[in-house]
């Protein structure tokens, strides 16, 4: 299968641990990696379904929980905008206007619209496509400039964009950068390896 459209063509997906998340449930169990299983091997043969690739090395504490949650949060953000077919008219619908860098979302950022160069949107902060977040993974309000606010210990960065190969699948992409952990610079790039990173993705085929 060719890579999606503005990923890096290294994205780890033999390598991460694979789930699949239910809204109704809290947390993973084996008959879930299984059916994980099964469904990438249904994706391969062209059934695309929701996939949630999960990269985690160890088992969570501290702030990588808090790191995870937030991501995973966020990944649940972009999952509930709308990505559809109207069941009258068969057209497609998608949620351009919701702005998810607010808690609260608005109507005035670019929902599901490609982000700008695609996977870079991990690698800067761009408008519309980050946020940040302090020690206990609450938002803070970012000001005017490009510089992290003050108690920013997180900046969480999402990219949206569609498979190379199917317009109607969508990829998402999540990741948590731990200020405080290496150089700290809010611009460098996101590898789902690297200390401090937690980078979570999920395929979404429109319904």
């Amino acid at each position: 299968m060719p890579p999606p459209r503005g990923l890096p063509t290294a994205v780890p997906f033999l390598h991460a641990r694979v789930v699949v998340r239910s809204s109704s449930a809290a947390g993973f169990t084996l008959i879930e990696t299984l059916i994980a299983i099964a469904l990438l091997a249904g994706l391969a043969a062209g059934l695309a379904h929701v996939v949630v690739v999960a990269h985690r090395a160890v088992a969570l504490g501290g702030a990588d929980a808090v790191a995870t949650r937030a991501a995973t949060q966020k990944l649940e953000e972009l999952r509930s905008l709308d990505w559809t077919f109207d069941p009258r008219t068969g057209r497609r619908v998608t949620d351009t206007t919701a702005d998810l860098t607010q808690p609260a979302p608005s109507g005035r950022g670019p929902g599901l619209r490609a982000s700008p160069a695609g996977a870079a949107t991990l690698e800067a902060s761009l408008p519309g496509y980050a946020d940040h977040l302090d020690s206990s993974g609450a938002w803070i309000e970012a000001g005017a400039g490009a510089e992290p606010p003050p108690g920013a210990a997180y900046v969480r960065r999402w990219a949206v964009g569609t498979h190379v190969s199917n317009e109607d699948l969508l990829v998402l992409q999540v990741a948590v950068v731990d200020r405080r952990v290496g150089s700290g610079e809010p611009q460098r790039a996101v590898r789902p390896h690297d200390p401090g990173v937690t980078w979570v993705a999920t395929l979404r085929a429109r319904r």
